[in-house]
C-alpha cells in the first residue's frame, strides 16, 4: 500500500520500526539524499541526451551513484545492515575519476569559479550543493565508529568533489568559459 496515513499526524516510521517526528534528524537525512538521487536521476536523464561520447563513464558512475545513495539513505533511515552501501573502492574511484578529469580538462585551482557555464553544468552544480547537504544531514546522524557511516560520508564527500569536475568537464566540452568569483565593491 503506498498511504498508511501516519503522516498525516507528523509522524513516519524508520527503517528499524521506531516511529519517530517527521522532523527528526533522521527523516532530514533521508529526504536530503533522496533529494540528491532525485536531481542525480535528472543529471543523468541531461548528460544522456547530449550525447557526447566522452561522458559515457560518467553516466555509468551516476546511475552506479544513484543506487549507493539509496543504500545511505537506508542507513540513514536505520536499516540495521543495508545492502549496496558505498566501499572504500568506490571513493578511491571517484579519485580517479577527479583526477583524470583534472588532467583533461587542464584544470588547477586557481580561485574559486561560479557555478555557471552550460545549463547541464548548471544542473551538476545544484547536483553538487546537495550532495554536500545531504553529507551535513548525514554527519547529524552517524553513528560514532560506525565503518558503514565513516566510509558513506566519505563516499559522499568526494561525490561532490565528483560532480564539481564533471561540471569543469561539461563546460569544456561545451565550450563554455568557466566565471571565476572576484569580489566586487558594492
Amino acid at each position: 500500500m503506498i498511504y498508511t496515513r501516519k503522516g498525516d499526524h507528523g509522524t513516519t516510521d524508520l527503517a528499524n520500526g521506531t516511529t519517530t517526528p517527521k522532523t527528526a534528524a533522521e527523516i532530514e537525512a533521508v529526504g536530503a539524499l533522496d533529494e540528491l538521487n532525485s536531481l542525480t536521476g535528472y543529471l543523468y536523464a541531461r548528460l544522456r541526451s547530449l550525447q557526447e561520447p566522452e561522458l559515457e563513464a560518467a553516466l555509468a558512475r551516476l546511475r552506479h551513484a544513484q543506487h549507493r545513495l539509496f543504500a545511505i539513505g537506508a542507513l540513514a533511515a536505520r536499516l540495521p545492515h543495508p545492502q549496496g552501501l558505498p566501499t572504500p573502492a568506490d571513493t578511491h574511484d571517484l579519485e580517479q575519476d577527479i583526477d583524470s578529469i583534472a588532467a583533461e580538462t587542464h584544470y588547477r585551482f586557481d580561485g574559486f569559479r561560479l557555478p555557471a557555464g552550460h545549463e547541464t553544468a548548471c544542473l551538476t552544480h545544484m547536483a553538487r550543493t546537495a550532495c554536500r547537504k545531504a553529507e551535513r544531514r548525514l554527519w547529524a546522524v552517524a553513528e560514532p565508529h560506525s565503518s558503514d557511516c565513516d566510509t558513506a560520508l566519505a563516499y559522499l564527500n568526494r561525490l561532490s568533489d565528483w560532480l564539481f569536475m564533471l561540471a569543469v568537464k561539461i563546460n569544456s566540452l561545451t565550450g563554455e568559459q568557466e566565471i571565476m568569483y572576484r569580489s566586487m565593491a558594492l
